[in-house]
């Protein structure tokens, strides 16, 4: 047997199929507007303005760049004598110069504010996780009032560094290991359609290591854009947050108004209501085979079951379900008081066989134990 909180949603979805069905189109229509346009919040990576030229969409946008060379010395098997390095994967230690690090920056509708390349050595301990207890900054080029963009170089003293890092590990003693890294960092500033300024810092960059005879050093470069209308908050959280919210609504209500629809052909709305209508009352009934009057009896056609049961009680009767004709019947002395579904004008013109919407809410009856006769739970016919 269907639960009854179930029954009502049935029921619901059955007599309400056209509203549901455009409330699930407006909320699609609204989360396709969200999505594809950047109403409410950015357009998300699914709108086909997303394929569009970045820098025309971009509000503003950052970049910044970090690039090596070196001058190979003598002629070897790898190198001839005055070949230029540049922005390779490694570089040879004692045939070469020192590399020259260059970087530059730039913003488009914002203030570059600062610019600097700075050598980091990190020291950890093993027994630490990894965690780093010591951080030495050594800025080897800093710009002088960048604006909208600049450029800077500098030489890296490399056998230096490398010598400051063993230094440094031989000062801290055993289990602790130094790492040297150099990156290039431009802190700018906007202010977005939201209003107010936000700044932000990009930067690029990575680890310097040694290799045998050779060593690593990182170059490459960053950019950052942002759209109009993007909050304060450098994460973009709440617009990506949105941009998933609205992704979730147009599909629910997409799958909700076709299940819906394909729903409403397989339920019966009668059958459900005449379940509901069973489950409100069956307390108060009882299933009779046949029913005879006795002697002369007054017949009083009630428009409804809800009607009928508070006759039952105010009698201190019991509502008799007659199977074969489908008719509910209470009898007080010489009078019969009867309903019949989908009989009679006023039963027709009632919603759910005489049924009235308040006769699907729930409704306090008397306890039923205070009736005499006995009762059935099952449903008629079963």
């Amino acid at each position: 047997m269907e639960s009854y909180s179930w029954l009502r949603f049935k029921h619901a979805v059955a007599t309400n199929t056209r509203a549901i069905v455009v409330a699930c189109i407006v909320v699609a229509l609204l989360s396709t507007t969200m999505l594809a346009t950047g109403f409410v919040t950015d357009a998300s990576a699914l709108s086909p303005l997303a394929d569009d030229d970045e820098e025309a969409l971009s509000f503003h946008a950052a970049s910044v760049e970090q690039h090596a060379t070196v001058t190979v010395r003598n002629d070897t098997d790898a190198y001839d004598a005055g070949e230029t390095l540049r922005d390779t994967s490694l570089y040879p230690r004692s045939n070469a110069s020192d590399p020259t690090v260059t970087a530059a920056a730039s913003i488009d509708h914002g203030r570059l504010e600062s610019l600097n390349v700075t050598v980091t050595y990190t020291a950890t301990r093993s027994t630490d996780s990894g965690d780093a207890f010591y951080t030495k900054d050594v800025v080897i080029a800093v710009a002088d009032k960048p604006g909208s963009q600049a450029n800077v170089s500098a030489d890296l003293p490399i056998e230096d560094v490398f010598a400051t890092r063993d230094d440094l590990e031989a000062e801290f003693g055993n289990g602790v290991s130094v790492s040297v890294s150099i990156a290039t960092a431009a802190t700018y500033s906007y202010e977005p359609a939201t209003g107010g300024t936000v700044t932000r810092t990009i930067e690029t960059g990575g680890a310097v290591e040694p290799i045998g005879n050779l060593y690593a050093l990182p170059t490459g470069s960053e950019r950052a854009t942002h759209r109009p209308g993007a909050p304060a908050d450098a994460s973009g959280g709440m617009s990506q947050f949105l941009n998933w919210l609205a992704l979730v609504a147009l599909l629910s209500s997409l799958a909700f108004g076709v299940a819906t629809t394909v729903g409403n052909r397989n339920i019966d709305a009668n059958a459900v209501a005449r379940e509901i209508q069973w489950q409100r009352f069956r307390d108060w009934v009882t299933e009779v085979e046949s029913y005879t009057p006795q002697g002369d009896v007054n017949t009083v056609e009630v428009t409804n079951l809800n009607d009928l049961v508070n006759l039952a009680i105010d009698t201190n009767q019991r509502v008799l379900f007659h199977r074969p004709v489908e008719e509910y019947i209470v009898v007080d002395d010489d009078v019969m008081y009867k309903f019949t579904p989908d009989v009679g004008e006023d039963a027709g013109s009632t919603e759910l066989f005489g049924l009235r919407k308040e006769d699907l809410e729930e409704t306090e009856f008397p306890n039923s134990e205070t009736f005499t006769a006995s009762d059935s739970t099952d449903r008629p016919g079963e």
